[in-house]
């Protein structure tokens, strides 16, 4: 429903477009808002005029009858929105509490009851008030504070603003009152017309508005002086404030000679801040020297037109204004102008700085910015500004395809010796398109040297070939950050029982422990995956060493420093908050118990084999044997981790821990710790597995050592026949076919528990249930639960 009664427009004295030559004094209206002057609100309303009967009109100073009242017909009349109202006789036995306003409604007056819209709003101006007197007292070191306040003092006043805005909102608003409205409305334009008549009949003042609206007025003297004109200034906004009620006050603001005045709120002039300033200062207002959703050579023009305009006075043409412009454009410079078309026609740039202490959220912060500023100016561009010490900035170029720029980045710009013009000339235009040539051609000599590219190669393969070498190269990168691995809190705890145990005991009976490591290493995915995975790494690493054979040895010596106590990798490294930002958090903690394929053997490998087939000049070999030397005493570690932690029950035989046997949610459980994670395995993960792919990874692991410590010539022969012997035994075709051929199928397979007749269910066998009912158990008592898991280690060892 909408109110009966419908809002009056503000009519404002407006002014026409004229110049003003004599003394201009603008008068501000410090405060002025009729809410709570008049105590206007909602819980003060007392029911609106009726229009039938001759009414009677309340101020707060007395009585003034127009006509005979009956008094009883009318309070019965009185309506409060679209809704009638009655009131009892006795309310309104005291005439002097009432107030009507000049559309006809009566309200209570603070005196009776302060309502919530004016206690609201005084708090709020007073607050601006106060924040606006803490920004005149900065200085101008304090830069950033100063917009800080200037956002606070702005926010409070788009607040205060909008309150009348709230109970005028008939459409979307949830508590329009259209009498309250047009209340608040016609008591500013009251204010207002008092004001301008009282200044227009004083003969002292001699003065005229020329302008008036609810923000200030503009009052002209005639043949006064700057120090006069500040007196009078000061004289009407004490007078004026005076004879308003309290909050409204009038504060004399500036002097203007001469002053164009254009339309509502927009004006420009030679202004006097002061009653000592000799010389006045170019101010406007509402323009497009001050616009901001203005381009800068307009705003220039638009400034010197004005002041040519004011210096020249009443006495000159149009056109002889325009030639004056059109003659100052050497000072002006008119090439700023060109710069803007073109930039119109070809690319537009923009930028923001951010200061952010993660990467990983700059789409976040860049998506905020953009869409701040199509709120604000209805373009989706970056702002062109940068936060205080910004260190990353985005910049946005638009362009009508096809275009190309160069975006050159020089350090060390300060100083004289700094050379940046000479600098940047090499590093765009055509100095760099040559140079792009020579690195294209240089890359193409190389990669048809390490690959062996022929004839024979289409260019179509050629081509996918490099695209694929320039992107796993481009894919390296260094990572710093913490691991969180999760290890018992109990030292008797063995992997086995963790193996089985660590699903249910995992949030009471293991500690996060976040070690600090750095890594260089290529990434499987940059957009997704932008992370080091050692699994991935090996595969990575038969690429690069072809290209590059030091890159390897530095990223492989990176992996191998990894490595911890007992000898075990982290599968996956989730170094840093950008690349902790792409992981599920299921995924993020490593556990101690579960490997991952030793694929670095594989490049290993290669560089034996090549140093075997002297495909490395002496200088090569010489530091791939040095790396393998400082490498060999680490690779060993990890070679009895596995041969400790990953075996199986029968000897020769391993398979992958971390399968999990409790889950209801998979018919066959995934096996991430193999790489191969939803490769079908045992429907019923137990430690009876044999898991073939890892016997193989062994037998490659341990082929390597043994290769190793032959091309080193260690003399430690127990080390050099243990990798021997466990080779012979990993490559005996008898042992293999007896643990894993399978003559029906005639192909070698998992050993395990399995079913194919497998469904998703809720039951789980004793051991899971009982599992179950301790972890619930913890809920009551940790500490009953911690004894019970070191009596179960213990009946385990």
């Amino acid at each position: 429903l909408r109110p009966k009664s419908q809002r009056a427009d503000m009519a404002e004295s407006l002014p026409g477009p004229n110049v003003f030559s004599l003394r201009i004094v603008s008068i501000d209206y410090y405060m002025a808002s009729p809410i709570p002057a008049y105590d206007l609100c909602y819980s003060s309303f007392q029911g609106g005029e009726v229009k039938e009967v001759p009414v009677i009109r309340v101020y707060v100073d007395g009585i003034i009858p127009a006509v005979s009242l009956d008094l009883e017909k009318a309070l019965k009349m009185n309506t409060l929105g679209v809704s009638s109202y009655s009131l009892d006789l006795d309310v309104l036995q005291d005439f002097n509490q009432i107030l009507q306003t000049p559309n006809g409604v009566m309200y209570e007056p603070p005196e009776v009851r302060r309502g919530i819209l004016p206690r609201l709003l005084e708090e709020i101006l007073s607050t601006r008030i106060m924040v606006k007197k803490a920004m005149k007292k900065l200085t101008p070191s304090e830069a950033v504070l100063g917009r800080i306040f200037n956002a606070r003092q702005l926010a409070l006043k788009l607040i205060a603003n909008v309150t009348y805005g709230y109970t005028a909102a008939g459409f979307s608003g949830r508590m329009p009152c259209a009498e309250l409205a047009d209340s608040i409305v016609q008591c500013g334009r009251s204010t207002l017309e008092k004001a301008i008549s009282v200044v227009n009949a004083n003969e002292n003042w001699n003065a005229r508005v020329v302008y008036g609206d609810t923000d200030s007025m503009f009052v002209l003297l005639k043949g006064r002086t700057v120090k006069e004109a500040f007196d009078i200034g000061q004289e009407i906004a004490s007078g004026i404030t005076e004879m308003n009620p309290y909050p409204v006050t009038l504060k004399m603001e500036k002097v203007y000679q001469p002053c164009f005045l254009l339309t509502k709120k927009r004006y420009v002039g030679y202004s006097y801040e002061s009653p000592d300033q000799n010389k006045p200062t170019f101010d406007a207002k509402g323009i497009e020297t001050v616009r901001r959703d203005t381009c800068e050579a307009v705003a220039k023009t638009m400034e010197q037109l004005s002041r040519t305009c004011i210096d020249s006075g009443n006495g000159y043409y149009k056109g002889e204004c325009l030639f004056k412009i059109l003659s100052l454009q050497k000072k002006f410079g008119w090439g700023l102008i060109l710069i803007v078309l073109q930039l119109q026609n070809q690319l537009e740039t923009h930028y923001s700085g951010f200061k952010t202490p993660h990467i990983y959220n700059l789409s976040d912060l860049v998506q905020r910015n953009l869409a701040l500023q199509a709120r604000k100016f209805g373009r989706l561009q970056l702002s062109d500004t940068s936060e205080d010490s910004s260190n990353i900035y985005v910049f946005q170029i638009s362009g009508k395809l096809p275009f190309t720029i160069d975006i050159p980045f020089v350090s060390g710009s300060r100083g004289e010796s700094s050379n940046v013009e000479k600098r940047l000339t090499s590093l765009t235009g055509l100095p760099l398109s040559d140079l792009l040539r020579k690195k294209h051609r240089e890359f193409d000599a190389k990669f048809t040297e390490c690959f062996n590219i022929s004839e024979e190669h289409d260019s179509e393969t050629v081509r996918v070939g490099k695209t694929a070498m320039a992107n796993m190269i481009g894919g390296i990168g260094y990572f710093y950050g913490q691991s969180k691995i999760y290890v018992p809190k109990s030292s008797q705890a063995s992997i086995s029982v963790m193996f089985i145990m660590y699903q249910f005991f995992l949030p009471f009976y293991v500690i996060p422990i976040c070690k600090l490591a750095e890594l260089y290493t290529a990434v499987p995915s940059r957009p997704f995956f932008p992370r080091g995975f050692l699994w991935d790494e090996g595969f990575h690493q038969l690429l690069i060493w072809r290209w590059d054979f030091r890159i390897t040895l530095d990223i492989v010596g990176h992996w191998l420093d990894l490595l911890n106590i007992d000898g075990w990798i982290p599968r996956e490294q989730i170094l840093g908050a950008e690349a902790l930002s792409k992981v599920p958090e299921e995924f993020v903690v490593q556990y101690p118990s579960n490997g991952n394929p030793p694929t670095l053997f594989l490049v290993i490998r290669d560089l034996i084999d090549g140093i075997k087939t002297e495909k490395f000049i002496a200088s090569e070999k010489d530091e791939i044997l040095s790396f393998l030397e400082r490498a060999s005493v680490r690779l060993d570690a990890w070679f009895q981790w596995f041969n400790t932690f990953q075996t199986g029950k029968e000897r020769g035989s391993y398979f992958w821990h971390g399968r999990d046997n409790t889950t209801t949610r998979e018919l066959n459980p995934k096996t991430l710790s193999s790489g191969l994670d939803d490769y079908p395995r045992a429907s019923h993960p137990s430690e009876d597995e044999r898991h073939v792919d890892l016997r193989c990874w062994m037998y490659l692991a341990a082929d390597c050592m043994h290769s190793i410590t032959e091309l080193l010539g260690k003399e430690d022969k127990f080390s050099k026949e243990d990798y021997n012997s466990t080779a012979m035994l990993l490559s005996n075709f008898d042992i293999l076919n007896q643990m894993h051929y399978d003559k029906e199928h005639g192909a070698y397979f998992d050993f395990g528990n399995h079913t194919e007749k497998n469904k998703k269910n809720q039951k789980y066998d004793f051991r899971a249930r009982e599992l179950k009912q301790v972890t619930m158990a913890a809920a009551n008592g940790r500490k009953r639960l911690q004894k019970r898991f070191d009596e179960t280690c213990e009946e385990t060892l």
